[in-house]
């Protein structure tokens, strides 16, 4: 292991380093790729090691969570602990590891639910991209999730560590967390690689037009301009220190009219000359733009032999007719939310491992996600509408991308380019910006949020009582947190509880950004709330707290839940168990429709066409989801459901719709607002109504098997289904489906579920036991007995053999013990492969000599040990 300088700098201070048990709460800032996960990872493992209790660990996304639990295994397994995610919201059954990843909203869910509870598992909470704390839709839910927490913790031992690449204004974040001498405040601007920069635009040579006569049926004359793209080169602050330029067409104006080639056309050179140093990663602002891109570069391109793997795999989920599978056939692909998951990581997969030289890609490739890349070009932040230019990445944003250029110990330098676009920040002045810490405001404090406060205020003028019809968003979340507080404060007396809520509030870091005269108003309809829960129903007041909802969809969860029970009482024991027959019920009878109007309609509703008038298309939602659910291919649901978009010049739009839907209802919205109302309707009822709804809905599985490997860390909702349909099919219990794939192996997945290589890995991680401390006891100087399938080769006259990666056969490659010419003697079985991978990946030299009795048999076990002199 290597530390960078600002991570031995932090570490070595004698005052003011996070690893000194006495220090209880942290703002670390480190720009990306000066080594923030690893310093986070040290930080787990030496309150792991020396503390001893639990952490949780917080990441703003499924993706992110995932990576930083596989990065903190490697690091963990020595100390003889591992990490896990935690399931997805709306799901009330909980992970507990000696580590947990979760997204912030999963970390409110459980704060809402049992802070105690929380608390007593938890020691230790880092808190990353803590810079989401300004962000529009999420950022008022992770700032109280904070507050509350750091008002619960002031007097104990607990510890809570903001990690950021971006935070500013840390002078505000300190007062709000009460930062002391018990504190540590870390920002550094350090950076392994070099980042070199580049502006590149696309610039009309006037000086060259010529006017052209009319000819043939033409009436008007017509202008031709070069059209060139002009790349510019900057080191530090200075001006452009080279430039280069090619012709990228002509722009043809006659009359009112103007010919020029596209976007995509004018970004395909910059993108094709990076390319020529290593892998290129676009950046987009939209999906739309990325799959242009990545087909106008495709089309001069030959088709290449390393890539025809994962085109057939990608051929297999998706249908021949999709459009990555052409772009895919040539090295280049594009990467969005409108891929499934487990082709996005297949695509990440075939980048790292060079098959795929170019990605084109919204931000579901810059949002933390450890990707290789050689240059980064930034092609659209966003769009002009005619009037303004509308930013749909902003600096948070376009900093996360700017980080994937260069990453630490892969490259020793990156280059960054922003392109031109009207209306957009100049881009070098975007290129300046990367490097500055972003001033981080509560949501609260914004001119929107002040602007829906005054339109409730005047909504609830000449009236004492709350209003909880048509309320503005950033209201209606602050009304939910100070009914969340009034419920917490646990007071019979009015006054006692208004002071509590009062001072919940005041525990945010609005109170330390807003004026005084703003906060009186905000505080007013505290007050209001902390009367309101008083007076209302004690049942009904419990379940709004722990919602998490906003204040005004309560009533209608209310009203739900209320039918749905009713309904659900109709159905038999065995179909309480079933989760397709407990959701037909619930979302019977326009239950659905009264949840999806909780959702923005944009989410809910499908266009025939991309652009021209705006034509929707009737699409029976309810058999959607339950199609969902049930396991349906996607491109099935695409067909069967959307089958009235048209796809004759866009035959992604289907498919970005979908997905579009899949991922803000069936992923979020729907296991959230489902996962509240099963926990009323199970109150007090000695059998529970189907409590994994919210996952199954969440992950798109019926069975128990496919929902056991995709809350386990699995990705591909594909191969899910066909090993929960044969678990099934050969009445596999949850608790044996383990030993059982385990006994399976690679081979058996690939031809039986026909798993590709992201999908095995993933399976591999599965099957292994996290408690087994194989590893660990390897590390001791133990030798433990490993399970193997005996090879052809003959065991030879030493005593000992060498374990490692074969040279040939699929990724990933097994695991072989590998005798006299070369040939296998036996393969390690798939249950002990990730234990012995950790420390082979560490470096150390495994050897294995036989069990006696048993290398006479197909299956048995050698002991094996790590030569660590």
């Amino acid at each position: 292991m290597t530390l960078w300088p600002p991570q031995v700098n932090l570490l070595a201070d004698a005052t003011s380093s996070p690893l000194h048990t006495s220090a209880r709460r942290a703002v670390l800032t480190f720009p990306t790729s000066a080594g923030k996960t690893l310093l986070a990872q040290l930080l787990v493992a030496q309150h792991l090691a020396v503390v001893g209790t639990g952490v949780c660990f917080v990441a703003p996304s499924h993706s992110l969570c995932r990576e930083i639990r596989d990065g903190l295994d490697r690091r963990l397994w020595a100390l003889r602990r591992f990490a896990t995610e935690d399931g997805p919201l709306g799901d009330r059954s909980h992970a507990h590891a000696p580590v947990v990843v979760m997204t912030p909203e999963k970390l409110a869910a459980r704060l809402r639910s049992d802070e105690q509870a929380l608390l007593d598992e938890f020691g230790l909470f880092i808190l990353d991209e803590a810079h989401l704390i300004d962000d529009d839709t999420r950022g008022w839910t992770f700032e109280t999730t904070i507050s509350r927490l750091h008002a619960l913790t002031r007097a104990t031992s607990h510890r809570v560590y903001l990690v950021s690449a971006a935070l500013g204004g840390t002078a505000s974040v300190q007062t709000w967390l009460d930062m002391d001498t018990s504190s540590a405040t870390t920002t550094s601007t350090w950076r392994g690689p070099r980042r070199l920069h580049a502006t590149y635009t696309a610039e009309e040579d006037r000086g060259s037009a010529k006017t052209v006569p009319p000819q043939g049926r033409q009436k008007l004359p017509r202008t031709v301009t070069p059209l060139r793209g002009i790349v510019r080169l900057y080191v530090d602050e200075g001006e452009a220190v080279a430039t280069r330029s090619t012709t990228l067409g002509q722009v043809v104006r006659a009359g009112k009219s103007t010919e020029k080639p596209s976007r995509s056309e004018q970004l395909a050179p910059i993108v094709r000359l990076a390319a020529r140093a290593g892998s290129v990663l676009t950046v987009h602002a939209t999906k739309i733009s990325a799959e242009r891109l990545a087909a106008v570069l495709a089309a001069g391109e030959d088709e290449r032999d390393e890539v025809q793997v994962l085109v057939h795999l990608a051929e297999q989920r998706l249908g021949r007719s999709h459009p990555l599978i052409s772009v895919l056939r040539r090295g280049i692909a594009y990467h969005h939310a409108a891929l499934p998951t487990d082709i996005q990581a297949e695509i990440e997969a075939a980048v790292r491992a060079g098959a795929v030289h170019t990605v084109c890609s919204t931000t579901t490739l810059t949002e933390g996600i450890n990707l290789p890349v050689r240059t980064v070009i930034v092609c659209d932040r966003g769009y002009w509408d005619g009037e303004r230019f509308n930013e749909l990445i902003d600096a948070a944003g376009l900093m996360n991308a700017a980080g994937r250029a260069g990453r630490a110990g892969r490259e020793t330098e990156g280059w960054v380019v922003v392109t031109y676009e009207y209306g957009a920040t100049n881009p070098r002045q975007a290129l300046r910006e990367l490097d500055r810490q972003l001033d981080i405001r509560s949501t609260l404090n914004s001119d929107g949020a002040l602007a829906e406060l005054g339109e409730y205020e005047a909504l609830i003028h000449g009236t004492a009582e709350l209003v909880l019809t048509n309320v503005p968003p950033a209201v209606d979340s602050f009304l939910a947190h100070c009914w969340y507080l009034a419920d917490a404060a646990n007071v019979v007396n009015p006054d006692d509880r208004r002071v509590k809520v009062l001072e919940g509030i005041q525990d945010t870091l609005a109170w330390q950004q807003l004026p005084s005269s703003i906060r009186a108003r905000w505080e007013s309809l505290g007050e209001r709330v902390a009367a309101a829960y008083g007076a209302s129903d004690q049942a009904q007041r419990r379940r709004w707290a722990r919602s998490g909802a906003r204040l005004s969809a309560n009533a209608v969860l209310d009203d739900v839940a209320r039918t749905a029970g009713l309904a659900c009482d109709q159905l038999t024991e065995s179909q309480w168990r079933d989760p397709v027959a407990v959701l037909t019920a619930v979302l019977a009878d326009g239950r659905l429709a009264q949840l999806l109007e909780l959702a923005p309609d944009r989410d809910s509703r499908f266009k025939r066409r991309r652009y021209g008038a705006t034509e929707l298309v009737p699409v029976d939602t309810g058999a959607l989801v339950l199609d969902w659910v049930r396991g349906v291919a996607l491109a099935d649901l695409a067909l069967t459901h959307l089958a009235e978009v048209e796809t004759a010049e866009d035959d992604g739009y289907r498919f970005e719709q979908l997905s579009t839907f899949l991922t803000r209802i069936c992923e979020h919205h729907l296991p959230f607002t489902l996962g509240t109302i099963l926990g009323w309707i199970n109150e007090g009822r000695t059998l529970e109504l189907c409590p994994t709804l919210p996952a199954h809905v969440h992950y798109g599985v019926a069975t128990p098997g496919g929902l056991e490997l995709m809350t386990h860390g699995v990705r591909s909702r594909r191969l899910a289904v066909a090993v929960g349909t044969q678990a099934a099919s050969d009445a596999i219990a949850v608790e044996a489906l383990r030993p059982w794939l385990a006994d399976l192996g690679p081979a058996a997945w690939r031809s039986t579920f026909e798993a590709g290589a992201a999908e095995v890995a993933d399976l591999l991680q599965y099957v292994h036991d996290p408690t087994a401390e194989i590893a660990g006891s390897l590390l001791d100087g133990e030798s433990v007995a490993i399970a193997v399938d005996f090879g052809p080769g003959e065991w030879s006259s030493a005593t000992e053999l060498p374990v490692g990666r074969s040279t040939t056969g699929e990724e990933p490659r097994p695991l072989v013990v590998v005798g006299a010419g070369g040939r296998t003697v036996a393969t390690v079985r798939a249950a002990e492969y990730r234990h012995l991978m950790v420390l082979i990946d560490a470096g150390f030299q495994l050897l294995a000599s036989p069990v006696e009795g048993t290398a006479t048999s197909p299956i048995g076990e050698l002991r094996v040990r790590a030569q660590l002199d």
